[in-house]
């Protein structure tokens, strides 16, 4: 039922998305449905929950792998690792992060949840800095870095997420590290490992 919401609001949209869509692409029947979830917003925020959560966690087991590096190249694994689950996971990816916005209260409440967990990966730069860093420097950027994700989910191809990946590590880094050092850091982003 979590992969049939996903598929019906990626292709009628939140709001026009009803009940008989999901059951008729999930094969089951209403009575097992609610058996299940209330509704369907809750369905809905459970299939968010289990994207969400599975991009989180492969995200952070690139970016803290197998013991301690430099901050840059954990910036460079845990985007790429990021950037290969919605690869992976299109339509998730654009219910996730564009659909989402426009579903429910709930459900804006869970996106920016899920943005402020990640600031986390971007606030361990500070360590980096020669400088101090405004406190909000983490937010504005993984604002900036979702832009360009949700503009290629929305007019281009996800196969060309990979493609982000040095101006998302470059975005990242530029605040820790100045112009000069982020630009060789988006450098060695376009090189596979």
């Amino acid at each position: 039922m979590l992969d049939a919401v996903i598929d019906a609001v990626a292709e009628l949209g939140y709001q026009d998305t009803r009940l008989a869509d999901i059951i008729a692409r999930a094969g089951v029947s209403r009575k097992t449905f609610y058996e299940y979830f209330k509704d369907m917003e809750e369905c809905f925020l459970a299939a968010y929950d289990m994207h969400v959560g599975a991009l989180s966690e492969q995200t952070a087991q690139a970016f803290l792998g197998d013991g301690p590096r430099p901050w840059p190249q954990q910036v460079r694994d845990g985007v790429r690792a990021f950037l290969g689950y919605l690869s992976d996971h299109p339509t998730a990816a654009r219910v996730c992060m564009v659909d989402a916005l426009g579903a429910s209260r709930a459900s804006r409440a869970k996106r920016d949840n899920a943005m402020r967990s990640f600031t986390f990966f971007v606030d361990a730069g500070r360590g980096s800095a020669s400088h101090e860093v405004p406190g909000r420097t983490a937010m504005a950027v993984l604002g900036a870095a979702n832009e360009l994700i949700a503009t290629e989910l929305l007019y281009g191809s996800p196969e060309n997420l990979d493609g982000l990946a040095p101006d998302i590590v470059y975005l990242i880094t530029l605040p820790f590290l100045g112009p000069r050092k982020a630009f060789a850091e988006r450098e060695k982003a376009i090189a596979p490992n």
